[in-house]
């Protein structure tokens, strides 16, 4: 052991070095952040601007967020349709008068010409005499009442199809200070009217105040996702069409701290190079943690090949976009790298210290149910220590890291149950499809397990952009392989510490798939929900391990051979669509291409994994 290795016993079955000089640890970081900024910005570039999931929202949002915006304004989540009509033979239907809760709501003048009523009542052919009327809500209310408003200054009630209404129509009631009265002289029918939930947007979603040239976004990403065999479209930002309405956020309620980001990009303005720029910006925050990942596992002599099986294809796309996932996802894998060794070390590396202060503040904020993860993560590694005093002694040898954490989690908290929480209304999903019993919602996300695996490890979009099918099973294969050689050799707590995890991932999908029936009604849970639990399986079983010289080229191979089958097939996803047997069309009639071109991209892509490959086999070599 050199002159700046110190050993500790920490474990029953192992001896834990914090090793590396003060020079060789700044190289590897160095070396480190380096590959991992080059690797993520070509990945930037390799996807069309709005393939991630939700990313013009996220983008729309970190523009806001850095303009001061946390929140934006509430959007109305009820629509109330009317469909009628309505003739007074002494008078003529001036308006037509919608009322909530004794306050009038809506006024509109007939506006449909119904040819069916004319036929009917003999009207005039010229009578304008039907509605079709709709009332935006923020809230819904207990009554609704309507009536018509005569050119001769009376208000009368309206007929109902009883069986198709949401509406009542009291003959006691006042408009405008005027009794209503009924009148022999008119005759109407309301025939429906009913409450729609405004799902085209998310509970979440707000208004923002920001140059409406930003909702372009929206229309980017809407010309491709979710359509496989449509290649991307390449359209700008700039040059779409505004609207009078100001941009709509569906991110509009998240916690705002970690756009602040790639916020900082959109200070461009409303455009595609804003748009890179804030890619740009989330791709250097995420490969910063990356290599303090690396610095954190050569110090503590661990394997580095863990981290390359947390570091799936899915992971290393979604670090690379505008979506808090990406953060989210590297901070968990740090956390999980330095969690541990927190709990269990008596000496206090600063580098140990600041990734795990920094990873911990990542994981919180990112998503709405950042505090969650965090705390699975830290119970799941008091539990691998093997004693709850592990805990104590986290908390009173580093006090200013832990009130760092305490007050983040206690804003996070505060944030999601009065802010976000408050705008889920569960009653604006329910028109969408019938409710179904728990049973056979539990049913369905186990069912989903292989699609929520596959998002987890391979997607590369709007989950519809999966790796092969191979590559899939081989990155499985090969995490299953290291969980299982690590778990074999390790102590009963980390055994006991591993399958409260599987455990915990298995009630997380099962948690939110009943939670998104609820609010959507639609089994909702995607792979990059439940990976910053799984990404702990490695981490936490094998991290010890040492393996022959073959069996670590085999994993860093298999790593670097899956990373590149996964730019090519997000290539030919976006430059030509997935039809068919299309595999070489993108070299020939790309309808899209990264800035770069596809050729010199797949180059560059090879060289840097070949370089990552190649720099991790050598620092595995070295472990003492």
């Amino acid at each position: 052991m050199d002159a700046h290795t110190i050993t500790f016993r920490y474990a029953k079955h192992y001896d834990v070095h914090v090793t590396g000089s003060p020079r060789r640890t700044w190289t590897v970081f160095a070396v480190a952040a380096l590959l991992s900024v080059l690797l993520l910005s070509l990945w930037v570039q390799l996807t069309p601007l709005g393939s991630a999931p939700d990313e013009a929202s996220h983008f729309i949002k970190a523009a806001a967020v850095v303009r001061g915006q946390p929140t934006g304004d509430e959007l109305p989540g009820w629509v109330l349709s009317i469909d009628g009509w309505a003739h007074d033979v002494d008078s003529g239907v001036e308006e037509i008068v919608v009322v909530r809760d004794g306050e009038i709501v809506k006024r509109a003048a007939p506006n449909v010409l119904r040819e069916d009523v004319n036929t009917s009542l003999s009207l005039p052919s010229e009578t304008i005499a039907g509605f079709s009327i709709w009332v935006t809500e923020y809230t819904r209310g207990v009554e609704y009442s309507i009536f018509a408003a005569l050119s001769d200054g009376r208000t009368v009630p309206l007929q109902l199809k009883s069986d198709a209404n949401v509406l009542t129509s009291p003959i006691d009631a006042r408009v405008d200070g005027q009794l209503v009265g009924a009148s022999d002289s008119i005759l109407s029918l309301v025939e429906d009217s009913h409450f729609n939930g405004r799902m085209e947007y998310s509970h979440w979603s707000t208004y923002v105040d920001l140059d409406p040239q930003f909702d372009g976004a929206n229309t980017v990403q809407r010309c491709f996702v979710s359509q496989p065999a449509v290649p991307a479209c390449g359209l700008r930002v700039q040059d779409q069409p505004t609207a009078d309405e100001r941009p709509i956020t569906a991110m509009g309620l998240y916690t705002p701290a970690v756009y602040l980001i790639p916020g900082l990009g959109t200070l461009f303005g409303a455009s595609n190079d804003s748009w890179f720029a804030a890619r740009l910006w989330s791709a250097l925050a995420a490969a910063l943690i990356i290599a303090l990942c690396v610095v954190n596992l050569m110090r503590r002599n661990d394997s580095l090949l863990p981290l390359f099986s947390a570091l799936a294809p899915a992971v290393v796309f979604l670090a690379s976009v505008v979506n808090p996932s990406g953060l989210e996802l590297v901070g968990a894998i740090a956390l999980w790298i330095t969690a541990p060794g927190m709990l269990r070390a008596d000496r206090r590396d600063p580098w140990e210290i600041s990734t795990y202060a920094i990873s911990g503040v990542v994981l919180i904020l990112a998503r709405p149910l950042g505090m969650v993860y965090f705390a699975s993560v830290i119970f799941v590694c008091v539990i691998a220590s093997g004693t709850w005093r592990t805990a104590l002694r986290l908390v009173k040898q580093h006090r200013t890291v832990t009130a760092l954490h305490v007050t983040t989690l206690l804003f996070a908290t505060w944030w999601y149950l009065f802010v976000y929480n408050p705008a889920v209304d569960p009653r604006r999903a329910e028109y969408l499809a019938p409710d179904v019993p728990l049973q056979e919602q539990i049913f369905h996300a186990f069912g989903d397990a292989y699609r929520v695996l596959l998002e987890a490890i391979g997607d590369l979009g709007s989950l519809e952009v999966p790796i092969p099918r191979l590559i899939f099973v081989l990155l499985l294969a090969v995490a299953m392989w290291l969980i299982s050689l690590g778990a074999t050799s390790s102590t009963t707590a980390t055994r006991v510490a591993l399958t409260s995890l599987v455990v915990m991932s298995i009630l997380l999908v099962l948690a939110t798939d009943i939670n998104y029936y609820r609010i959507l009604r639609g089994y909702g849970v995607q792979g990059r929900h439940i990976m910053p639990l799984l990404v702990g399986l490695p981490l936490l079983a094998a991290r010890h391990l040492r393996l022959s010289v073959v069996a670590r080229t085999t994993v860093i191979g298999a790593w670097v051979l899956a990373q590149f089958i996964a730019g090519y097939t997000a290539l030919r996803r976006y430059s030509v669509g997935i039809v068919g047997d299309n595999f070489f069309a993108m070299f020939s009639t790309p309808a899209w291409e990264p800035p770069l071109g596809i050729t010199t991209t797949l180059l560059l892509l090879g060289a840097l994994l070949l370089m990552v490959g190649y720099g991790a086999n050598h620092l595995e070599s070295r472990r003492s």
